[in-house]
């Protein structure tokens, strides 16, 4: 048996960008003077009374392995939890019949009240479940471990910061708001990967692990001296 896998966490499509926008302009010395042999030099690297940032980051899906429920070699694996996994007859993300598969309802999809996904990479049926296929006879199963890629990470940070010079320079006042999440893009969990549930391949969650919210928004005041 052939038990090459791809790793928990590829670093394959994983990306991050990070820029930040200025306000043009250009600013005097502290004291006042513009030649630089006289006390400073004017900065032309804009005003940075304000600025925007940006941390935009995306990363494909993380693999996972479709498993059954019952001791499906008979190898008594039950002590320590089910680990077989089913056949795999065809690919898993390709949506319609599977005309391999020995289930009469897998010649239908859901449309026509069978089980063939219409569409995959979608919430309800992120991939084909008439892909797999129980075994007739109690063997170990073809599926390979972490054959199969979940849904991908997107993600849009933004934050706001401007500044308040007092009336002594040394002295201003930084406000900030932060946007977490901006558009409120729904990064979803891994599907249910239990071939013997009827809600196999389907999306339960987003956040159950807390680790991808919704939009989040916070405010931050700064006082330097």
């Amino acid at each position: 048996m052939n038990q090459q896998m791809m790793s928990q966490l590829p670093l394959n499509e994983r990306n991050f960008l990070q820029f930040t926008l200025l306000v043009p302009g250009a600013q005097m010395p502290s004291d006042g003077s513009q030649n630089s042999t006289q006390g400073g030099a004017v900065s032309v690297d804009g005003a940075r009374e304000h600025s925007n940032n940006f941390l935009l980051s995306f990363r494909s899906g993380r693999p996972f392995t479709v498993y059954r429920a019952v001791d499906q070699s008979l190898t008594l694996q039950g002590g320590l939890g089910f680990s077989d996994r089913p056949d795999l007859i065809a690919n898993p993300f390709k949506a319609g019949p599977v005309v391999e598969n020995p289930d009469p309802l897998c010649q239908l999809t859901v449309s026509q009240q069978g089980r063939a996904a219409d569409r995959v990479r979608d919430p309800s049926n992120w991939f084909n479940t008439c892909a797999f296929a129980s075994p007739s006879i109690p063997r170990f199963g073809t599926a390979g471990r972490n054959d199969i890629t979940g849904p991908p990470l997107d993600n849009l940070d933004f934050s706001f910061l401007k500044e308040f010079t007092l009336r002594n320079e040394a002295r201003r006042i930084q406000l900030r708001f932060e946007f977490f999440n901006l558009f409120n893009h729904p990064n979803f969990d891994l599907p249910n990967n239990n071939f013997d549930t009827a809600t196999l391949s389907s999306i339960q969650s987003s956040n159950a692990f807390g680790n991808k919210p919704p939009r989040q928004i916070q405010m931050g005041l700064k006082y330097v001296f």
